[in-house]
């Protein structure tokens, strides 16, 4: 899970910055999905949630962002650095 902070004059246009972002993560060799969640309650909290086949898969798709410095403008949007927390899925069913 990605966490961004949003600068406030960026909030209202940070979807169509990540629909612009988002096809090329969806496109990844890997990426099994990927969705961006806004907090309801605090606007400027913005998560993206991605699933990936593999930890390998996610860190080339990490890589590979960074390496081609890809991220639109998105970067110029963010108050700070994105976060990152990877989570595994537990089997509930």
């Amino acid at each position: 899970m990605l966490g961004l902070r949003v600068k406030e004059s960026e909030r209202g246009r940070i979807g169509e910055i990540l629909k612009g972002i988002l096809p090329d993560t969806r496109a990844f060799p890997g990426c099994e999905g990927v969705i961006a969640c806004q907090n309801i309650d605090d606007p400027a909290d913005v998560r993206i949630i991605e699933t990936w086949s593999s930890i390998a898969q996610y860190e080339e798709y990490v890589a590979w962002r960074t390496r081609e410095n890809n991220a639109g403008s998105m970067g110029a949007a963010l108050e700070e650095s994105p976060t990152h927390v990877s989570f595994e899925v537990l089997d509930t069913a």
